[in-house]
C-alpha cells in the first residue's frame, strides 16, 4: 500500500491497460495517524489487492469520486455522504467504524460537565485563541454545527486562526499557539498529543462514523465492492481492531459499529 498525492491519484486513475492498485480516498483523520494504511495493509496480505490511499477533507474526496478519480471512499460527513448516495453514485455502502471528537487546549484547560457547545461559549468567552480546519472536512463541518448550537459565529472573530490543512497539521498549529482545537481522537493520540490536553468534553454530538463507498462508475467496481464488503466481513472487522491497536495501542479509537 502507498499513501499517493492528489496528482499521483488522478493520474493513475485515468491510465489505460495493465492492472492498477484499488484507489481508495479517505478523510486526513485516518490517513494523518497510519491507520487506514494498516487497514488497506491487511487486505492486501489476504487477498493480494494492491491498495493505495490518498487522504484529502471529505469534500474533496466525494469529489474526486463524483469525477472517478477514485475507486473507495471513507470519509465522515453524513449529509454529504447522503447526497452521493442519493445521486446514485454509490455501488455499495456501510457504516465501517467509529470514533469520536475531542476538545482540546492547552494544559490546564478543563471543561469536563460541559457539552460541546457549551465548551465552545467558553472558549469564546476568553477570547480564545481556536484553531480550525475549515477546509471542507467532515471535522470542519461538526465543528461548524457546534459553533452554530453555541450561538457564536466562531470563523467570525479575531481569535480564530483557520489553517485550510488536515488535522495533523492543524494540531500542530494548535498546539504552537495554545490554542483549542476540535480533534479527532485517532490523530490526536497519533500526535502524541503535542502540547495539548483533552478537555474533557462530553456530548454524544461529538461521535464520529465513517462510511465506505464504492464508486458505481469506476473501472474496478468488483474489486471495490469487495473492499466494502470486507470492510464489514469478521475478517475485515477483526483487521479494523488489529490496525487501532498497532497504531494506537488500545482497540477502541476506531471502535466497531
Amino acid at each position: 500500500m502507498r499513501a499517493l498525492g492528489l496528482l499521483a491519484v488522478v493520474l493513475l486513475a485515468v491510465a489505460c491497460g495493465g492492472e492498477r492498485a484499488l484507489l481508495v480516498a479517505a478523510g486526513t483523520t485516518l490517513v494523518d495517524s497510519g491507520f487506514i494504511e494498516s487497514v488497506a495493509d491487511a487486505y492486501t496480505a489476504e487477498t493480494g489487492v494492491d491498495v493505495d490511499v490518498i487522504g484529502e477533507a471529505t469534500a474533496q474526496v466525494l469529489a474526486l469520486a463524483r469525477s472517478g478519480s477514485v475507486d473507495v471512499t471513507i470519509t465522515h460527513a453524513p449529509d454529504l455522504e447522503a447526497d452521493f448516495e442519493a445521486d446514485g453514485l454509490a455501488s455499495q455502502s456501510a457504516t465501517v467504524f467509529t470514533s469520536r471528537f475531542l476538545v482540546a487546549g492547552p494544559p490546564g484547560s478543563d471543561f469536563i460537565g460541559l457539552d460541546a457547545a457549551g465548551a465552545f461559549r467558553e472558549i469564546a468567552d476568553r477570547g480564545g485563541p481556536f484553531v480550525g480546519r475549515q477546509d471542507g472536512s467532515g471535522t470542519a463541518l461538526v465543528e461548524a454545527a457546534i459553533w452554530a448550537r453555541a450561538g457564536v459565529d466562531g470563523p467570525a472573530q479575531p481569535w480564530y486562526l483557520s489553517t485550510g490543512q488536515g488535522m495533523g497539521l492543524t494540531l500542530q498549529v494548535a498546539s504552537e499557539r495554545a490554542a483549542f482545537v476540535l480533534a479527532e481522537l485517532g490523530t490526536f493520540l497519533s500526535t502524541g498529543a503535542l502540547s495539548l490536553v483533552d478537555t474533557g468534553v462530553s456530548d454524544p454530538a461529538l461521535e464520529n462514523p465513517y462510511r465506505a463507498m464504492s464508486v458505481a462508475g469506476t473501472d474496478a467496481k468488483a474489486a471495490a465492492d469487495g473492499f466494502v464488503d470486507w470492510l464489514v466481513s469478521p475478517d475485515g472487522r477483526s483487521a479494523i481492531e488489529v490496525a487501532s491497536r498497532t497504531v494506537f495501542g488500545r482497540a477502541d479509537v476506531y471502535g466497531l459499529p
